[in-house]
């Protein structure tokens, strides 16, 4: 297994600037610094154009080492039998929500889906599907228990995780095992938990600021839900849940 890492700055990204120079990113949000905005406040305003078009190069100077790696794997006959993962440890506000970067953005920290929802690519020909899509919601937890069920190594034992393997292989789990349905992510005295319509964020151990969204109307984050008494049921659960969850791996 090798690890290979990009910090910024990226290698060479100021040679993919001129790729940019006419791009206005008109499907980003173009918007004021946010009220809580912690840092980074200099690439709002007339700055946020030019630091998204070198934010682009800088994924395109990511691409193109990528595409060196596999170009050397293809080379040496090996891409075949190799398994890429893409991923990395957070992701990436660009100017959505009026913040740049990730959680420390804001004060207090912020849990928007852009940070917490990192972005990965599996490429394995032959044995991962391309393309492929899978409704389950996963987590940062589950990566080392996958990767342990593709090694001889054995995962250790307590982890809040589980391999996800037979899912990105486009198998079916056993019938005894379902997926779980809810997601969980510990963040000093809060939190948060998620499933597959509604996420809710605790902090000072519920004593707020808190945040509840539901994301399949509000997919984009913008109306908090928390104080709303038609949601009070959800709250409720997923804040019971989430409290059982820490209180079992004490996050």
């Amino acid at each position: 297994m090798t690890l290979t890492g990009f910090t910024p700055p990226y290698p060479d990204a100021g040679r993919f600037l001129d790729r940019y120079a006419s791009s206005r990113f008109e499907i980003m949000e173009q918007t004021l610094p946010a009220r809580n905005i912690a840092a980074d406040q200099g690439m709002f305003g007339a700055n946020l154009l030019p630091s998204l078009r070198k934010a682009a190069a800088a994924v395109s100077a990511i691409d193109d080492e990528v595409g060196a790696i596999t170009t050397a794997l293809a080379q040496k006959k090996l891409l075949d039998n190799t398994l890429i993962i893409f991923t990395a440890p957070t992701g990436s506000l660009i100017g959505r929500h009026g913040l740049w970067g990730g959680s420390a953005a804001s004060d207090p920290p912020n849990l928007f889906e852009e940070v917490i929802a990192t972005p990965m690519i599996w490429t394995w020909p032959a044995r991962i599907p391309p393309s492929s899509t899978r409704p389950e919601v996963v987590s940062a937890f589950d990566l080392l228990p996958t990767l342990c069920d593709l090694t001889p190594a054995e995962a250790p034992a307590g982890l809040p995780g589980r391999s996800y393997l037979l899912l990105g292989q486009g198998k079916a789990l056993p019938k005894k095992e379902p997926w779980r349905s809810v997601a969980y992510l510990p963040a000093g005295d809060g939190g948060a938990v998620r499933d597959d319509r509604y996420k809710l964020v605790l902090r000072k151990n519920g004593n707020g600021p808190n945040e509840l969204y539901d994301l399949r109307a509000d997919p984009q984050e913008r109306v908090n839900q928390f104080d709303n008494p038609q949601f009070l049921t959800v709250k409720t659960q997923l804040s019971e849940q989430l409290n059982k969850w820490k209180q079992q791996y004490k996050a």
